[in-house]
């Protein structure tokens, strides 16, 4: 939802890779559904290609500001991150 900006779901899925493209310097369709310019982010990612690592760098950061706020309300004792580099 576009009324919903704090919620994480904005910082950590679709809606943030397509809201990253264009600071990233990728230009796709406007029209292009997000789970496609995901898609196509993945695979410039596979390709090294330094604008989506950029997205994907950036996504990150986020994680790591939201984890520490999230460690203001919340008692966080582990945390396991998943994923492939």
């Amino acid at each position: 939802m576009v009324g919903d900006l704090g919620c994480g779901s904005q910082y950590f899925s679709q809606q943030a890779v397509g809201r990253l493209l264009g600071p990233a310097g990728i230009d796709l369709p406007k029209d292009m559904p997000l789970p496609e310019k995901l898609v196509e982010v993945q695979k410039l990612m596979a390709k090294g290609d330094p604008r989506a690592r950029r997205i994907y760098s950036t996504i990150g950061t986020y994680l790591g500001y939201a984890i520490a706020q999230f460690a203001d309300c919340y008692h966080v004792e582990h945390l396991l991150i998943l994923g492939a580099s």
